[in-house]
C-alpha cells in the first residue's frame, strides 16, 4: 500500500533519532547541588566532570566550562576557574555567526539538537568572574582586560541582534511567522564599572577611576528596566586622605534562574477544537494542567494534533535582603544591592523570545500539517480494506513520534548567582576576622568568616558568597 509509506517513513525517522539529542537533560545537577548547599563545591565540580560525554555531549561543550567553571570559582581554584571559563567563552564565539541558522539548521528536531551558544548574560558575566579570578591571582591587569571585555561585548550587542534577525528574516520560517526586530537595551554593566573604577584606583589611575565612577551612576539612570531599585554607594575615585585603606566588599547570593516550559496542545474532535496547556513546576520538573479551552469549529474532522513547547525563565527563591560586614566584631559596613544578575538574566533572555516562539510555532504547524496529510491520504487508501486498526496505531505513533521532537531547549548554566551586592569600608592596614552576614528582614541566614585577612595597600578586594 503505497500511501502508507510516507507515514512509516516519518514515524521510523522521527523514532530512530536519540531521544536525548531532543531533550533537555538536567539529572547531573540533582547530586551537584547536595555538594553546593554544603559549600562542598569541588565534590559538585566532580559530579559535573564526570557527567561530561553523558548529560553534557559535544553540543554542550559550553553549558559544560560555564558550570565548571563557577564551581572553580565557589571552591577558590581561581586558574582551573579562568581556563574553563575561556574555554566557554571562546565556544560562545566560535558558535556566535551561527546563532540563528537555528531557524534553518533545527529543522524537524528542536533547538536541543544544537550547539548550546550560550544567553547573553551567561557571555557577560563569564569575564565578570574571570576579573575575579584574576583579582585573586594578583594580576590587575588581567582582571582589567576581562572588565572592559565586558563593555566591549555591550557595544557589540545590538550587531548580535542584528544578525540574529536578519538570518531568521532571511530563513523560511519568516515568511510564515512575523516577529519584531530585536533592540538592545542594555549598554552598560554597573558591576562591571564598579570593578573597574576600583581596580583603577588601586593603580593609581585616577581618571579612569573617576570615568568608571561616573559611569556607575550612569548605568541606574539610563536603563531603569535593568536597574529597578536605588544606585548604591559608588567606590571612591581616590582614596580618602589619610592612613586607612579603602576594602572593597564583592558578595554574591542566590543562584541565577533555570528554564521551565511551558507546553501548550491543540486537538481536534468533530465539530470542536481543544486547546490546553501543561506548564512545568521548577522544583521537581513535573508538569501541571494550568488550563483547558474548547471552541466549535463546524465541519473539522477529529484527529488532528500538534504541540507548541516554550522555555521561559524562572527566578529561584533569595531571600536575602540585607548584608553586613563586620571587621573584629565592629560593624564597617551595609552592603547595597548593585546588580540584579537574574533580573538582568530575564530581561536579555526575553530579547531574544520572540525569535524562539516564531521558530517553534512554525515548525510545529509544518510538521502538524505534513502529518494531517499523510493521514487524509491514508484514509483514501485503505478505505473499505478493513485496516482501520492499523490506521489506528500508525495514528497514535505518529502524534508521539512528533510530540517528542517538540521539547524546549531548556539548558542554561546552573551556578551563576543571583544577585551582586557591593560595598566599601576604610581600614589602617593590618591583619583582620571578616564577618560577612546574611539577612532576611532581620533573620540571620547564613555568616561567612574570613579570619586572618591581611589589607593593605596591594590587597583590598574581598570576596564572599552565599550560593543555595
Amino acid at each position: 500500500m503505497k500511501a502508507l509509506r510516507p507515514l512509516s517513513i516519518i514515524v521510523i525517522v522521527l523514532l530512530s533519532v536519540s531521544c536525548a539529542s531532543m531533550r533537555t537533560s538536567q539529572s547531573q545537577y540533582v547530586e551537584a547541588e547536595v555538594h553546593v548547599r554544603q559549600r562542598n563545591y569541588l565534590a559538585a565540580a566532580a559530579i559535573i566532570e564526570e557527567s561530561k560525554g553523558k548529560t553534557y555531549q559535544e553540543k554542550e561543550r559550553v553549558l559544560y566550562y560555564l558550570d565548571l567553571g563557577m564551581l572553580y570559582h565557589y571552591a577558590g581554584k581561581y586558574e582551573e576557574s579562568n581556563s574553563a571559563l575561556s574555554e566557554a567563552e571562546y565556544g560562545i564565539e566560535e558558535l556566535y555567526t551561527q546563532s540563528i541558522s537555528k531557524a534553518i539548521g533545527s529543522g524537524l528536531l528542536n533547538d536541543n539538537a544544537l550547539d548550546y551558544d550560550g544567553e547573553v548574560y551567561e557571555d557577560l558575566y563569564i569575564n565578570i568572574f574571570k576579573s575575579l579570578n584574576y583579582i585573586a591571582l594578583d594580576d590587575t591587569e588581567s582582571a582589567l582586560v576581562e572588565v572592559r571585555r565586558v563593555n566591549n561585548k555591550l557595544n557589540l550587542l545590538q550587531d548580535k541582534y542584528n544578525l540574529m534577525y536578519d538570518q531568521y528574516s532571511r530563513s523560511s520560517e519568516s515568511s510564515k511567522a512575523v516577529v519584531p526586530k530585536v533592540i538592545n537595551e542594555f549598554h552598560n554593566d554597573a558591576l562591571a564599572r564598579y570593578i573597574g573604577c576600583v581596580l583603577y584606583r588601586n593603580m593609581g589611575d585616577w581618571d579612569d577611576a573617576r570615568i568608571d565612577r561616573g559611569l556607575i551612576k550612569e548605568s541606574y539612570l539610563s536603563q531603569p528596566e535593568l536597574y529597578p531599585f536605588p544606585a548604591p554607594s559608588p567606590p571612591d575615585a581616590s582614596p580618602a586622605e589619610g592612613h586607612e585603606l579603602p576594602v572593597n566588599f564583592f558578595v554574591f547570593t542566590g543562584q541565577s534562574p533555570n528554564k521551565v516550559a511551558t507546553t501548550y496542545y491543540i486537538n481536534s474532535q468533530h465539530d470542536m477544537i481543544t486547546f490546553s496547556s501543561l506548564e512545568q513546576n521548577s522544583g521537581d520538573y513535573l508538569y501541571q494542567m494550568t488550563g483547558l479551552t474548547a471552541m466549535y469549529v463546524p465541519g473539522i474532522e477529529a484527529g488532528f494534533h500538534i504541540k507548541f513547547q516554550f522555555p521561559r525563565m524562572e527566578n529561584r527563591s533569595v531571600p536575602v535582603n540585607n548584608i553586613r560586614v563586620y571587621a573584629d566584631d565592629s560593624l564597617i559596613a551595609d552592603l547595597g544591592l548593585t546588580e540584579d544578575m537574574e533580573h538582568i538574566a530575564q530581561r536579555t533572555f526575553s530579547k531574544e523570545l520572540p525569535l524562539t516562539v516564531g521558530k517553534t510555532v512554525t515548525r510545529a504547524l509544518i510538521k502538524g500539517i505534513v502529518k494531517e496529510a499523510a493521514d487524509q491520504a491514508i484514509d483514501k487508501e485503505i478505505e473499505g480494506s478493513g485496516l482501520g486498526l492499523l490506521k489506528s496505531i500508525f495514528d497514535i505513533a505518529t502524534d508521539v513520534a512528533v510530540d517528542a521532537t517538540e521539547n524546549a531547549d531548556l539548558r542554561v548554566s546552573n551556578f551563576f548567582p543571583a544577585q551582586a551586592y557591593t560595598g566599601e569600608a576604610y581600614l589602617s592596614p593590618g591583619t583582620y576576622n571578616f564577618r560577612i552576614e546574611y539577612y532576611n528582614s532581620g533573620h540571620l541566614l547564613f555568616i561567612d568568616s574570613k579570619e586572618n585577612m591581611e589589607i593593605n595597600k596591594d590587597n583590598s578586594i574581598i570576596e564572599s558568597f552565599f550560593i543555595f
